[in-house]
């Protein structure tokens, strides 16, 4: 690898243009646009510093259009949460050379999961729109609506890294080596193919060509597959291949978690008019949490939001709302989720009122459909 000490230049000189330019540059652009605009800035750099996320986000640069650089990405975006940077991307698909098919149709998987998620090549390079090839089409369609649909979980991963400023805290990133949520399994320690989003998700791509499955380690808790609810692994500490074909990308819940959904849509500002869900994925002893935060998402002063705090326990999911209230229009929670529920309930009571329909239990798992819920107060659901 090249080191400072191949440059004529000093490191002294080095760090001192990576702070005018990374941070200083970065501020001052950012405080225009908000006084210009009247709204938050949204500025992405390639020269940043540490500090730097409090202004604006980071691509990886001139990254090349091969393996290595698709794998290496994991390993970059995860190191700039270390820097307290949470938005960062790499040029997916490859910013020099030229792709193929199989590559960028895995980078695209991959690339829709880092907080900063943009295709990004030089003029002399071929062109990589997803939709010249139709892997690359589907799978794009596929996971850029699970991104969409995940817009709330990230939204509140951001809005908990802005209030706890912390690299050594896992809650001041978004998202997270193995080892920052399980920090007593050795086994994680060395593991750069795999990252968390948030407590609750886990990411395991496709990082060689020509390969039709991923080894994926799974720490200890209980995990379930995102895309069919099934039960993966009961108690982890584990390693196990999976199937993926190039329409597919693994991604796991672990259980005691509860992610906040929405109805994707083509834009962020559709996709926020749209219902919320709760998928509500229970550990091995019945339990699991979570969070929310909701504002306008433009407001440079946050006074109209509200915090919800998710609770299941004891076959109780509690949900209590706090802060002084969200004023805008604030779609519904229409349906809630629940996995790892062995026995069927017989009833379920919302605020203490039976549900009479919209309720099926298939496969441990309990769907509540055709709720008209609102996050803006607090409400409880239980059975038994």
């Amino acid at each position: 690898p090249t080191t400072f000490d191949s440059f004529s230049v000093n490191t002294t000189e080095i760090m001192l243009v990576s702070l005018h330019t990374g941070l200083s540059e970065t501020i001052a652009t950012s405080k225009a646009l908000e006084k210009i605009i009247g709204k938050r800035s949204f500025v992405i750099s390639r020269s940043t510093f540490p500090g730097s996320g409090g202004y604006g986000g980071h691509w990886t640069g001139d990254n090349h259009a091969s393996w290595e650089d698709l794998a290496q990405s994991v390993i970059d975006v995860l190191n700039f949460q270390l820097y307290s940077i949470p938005l960062v991307g790499a040029d997916i698909c490859g910013f020099g050379g030229n792709t193929d098919e199989e590559l960028c149709a895995r980078w695209m998987a991959l690339g829709a999961f880092y907080t900063f998620s943009r295709s990004h090549s030089q003029r002399r390079s071929r062109p990589q729109e997803p939709y010249l090839w139709n892997s690359v089409a589907r799978i794009s369609q596929k996971v850029l609506g699970i991104r969409y649909s995940l817009l709330p979980y990230y939204y509140t991963l951001f809005y908990k890294a802005h209030c706890t400023p912390d690299p050594e805290n896992p809650s001041a990133t978004v998202l997270r080596p193995l080892f920052f949520e399980f920090p007593q399994d050795q086994k994680t320690f060395n593991i750069g193919t795999q990252f968390m989003i948030g407590p609750g998700l886990l990411v395991s791509p496709v990082l060689q060509r020509g390969a039709k499955s991923v080894k994926a380690y799974f720490p200890e808790g209980k995990w379930y597959d995102f895309h069919t609810f099934k039960t993966v692994s009961e108690k982890g500490e584990e390693t196990i291949e999976l199937n993926t074909p190039l329409d597919h990308i693994q991604i796991h819940i672990y259980g005691g978690n509860i992610i906040p959904l929405q109805s994707p849509s083509l834009t962020t500002k559709a996709t926020r008019q749209n219902p919320f869900s709760l998928m509500v994925a229970l550990d091995g002893d019945g339990n699991a949490m979570g969070d929310f935060f909701w504002d306008d998402g433009e407001s440079i002063n946050i006074e109209s939001y509200i915090f919800v705090n998710l609770k299941f326990t004891e076959n109780t999911l509690n949900a209590s709302t706090s802060g002084p209230g969200y004023t805008g229009d604030l779609p519904p929670l229409a349906t809630i989720t629940i996995l790892g529920v062995t026995v069927k309930p017989e009833e379920i009571t919302l605020n203490g009122i039976a549900v009479e329909k919209g309720f099926t239990y298939d496969a441990n798992t309990v769907t509540l459909t055709d709720l008209d819920l609102s996050f803006a107060k607090s409400f409880i659901v239980q059975w038994i």
